[in-house]
């Protein structure tokens, strides 16, 4: 019985690690608004945008088995996750499994609102950090009235083969998304004890979700105005 407590509370510990490096990207992403003019980086590579000077430090890394090199430059441990059990990238080598945080394509354990970030590819007006998304509606997404209510950041489903936007999208609100669909990468996220994600909100807490089939809660949503 000893085994299963300690293995518990390991898991516990991970989670732990996990909920303190949102609550330390809440931050990145809020000095990142403040100097600009409350903008939002994308949610492709914002990494890549927001770098060491918010995110802190950096390192390159290498990866392993059939996975190519590293190709999206350095990454950030504070956007790994612990707890991470590693899986296929989907449309690659079914027989390698990789922590998504070791992808040659998008080193990050989480995934971002599709609706909050700023891009020419999602209609105007844009997203103010901890204030609305953008206009989201119009794709009927779920509609919240509170930015506590908001899903910002979580942990990532399984990422894809090659280039991709690592965004929290519509996908992991479907049926498919529960194992064994074909959508079944996105209940990656779910990697905590009680099959639970962590999630950051737009007000800056953190919580521990579960799939919306568990509790009829969408994950993902949008808050415009």
């Amino acid at each position: 019985m000893l085994l299963p407590a300690l293995q518990g509370a390991k898991e516990k510990g991970k989670s732990a690690v996990c909920v303190s490096n949102l609550r330390q990207t809440y931050t990145a992403f809020a000095v990142y608004a403040s100097d600009n003019d409350g903008g939002v980086p994308p949610s492709y590579y914002y990494w890549q945008v927001m770098g060491s000077q918010y995110l802190g430090p950096s390192q390159t890394y290498q990866t392993t088995g059939d996975y190519p090199a590293a190709a999206n430059g350095p990454r950030h441990p504070i956007l790994q996750c612990p707890a991470e059990k590693r899986d296929v990238l989907y449309g690659g080598p079914a027989t390698s499994k990789t922590r998504m945080y070791d992808s040659p394509w998008a080193p990050s354990s989480y995934m971002m609102n599709r609706a909050i970030h700023d891009s020419p590819s999602i209609p105007p007006p844009r997203a103010i950090f901890g204030e609305r998304t953008t206009d989201a509606n119009v794709w009927g997404w779920a509609q919240v009235y509170s930015v506590s209510e908001v899903s910002f950041i979580m942990d990532c489903k399984g990422w894809g083969w090659g280039w991709q936007d690592p965004k929290l999208d519509g996908g992991v609100d479907l049926v498919s998304s529960l194992p064994p669909g074909p959508g079944a990468g996105y209940y990656y996220a779910f990697r905590h004890p009680g099959q639970r994600a962590n999630m950051l909100f737009y007000d800056g807490h953190v919580a521990s979700v579960q799939h919306w089939a568990a509790t009829g809660q969408r994950l993902l949503n949008c808050k415009y105005p």
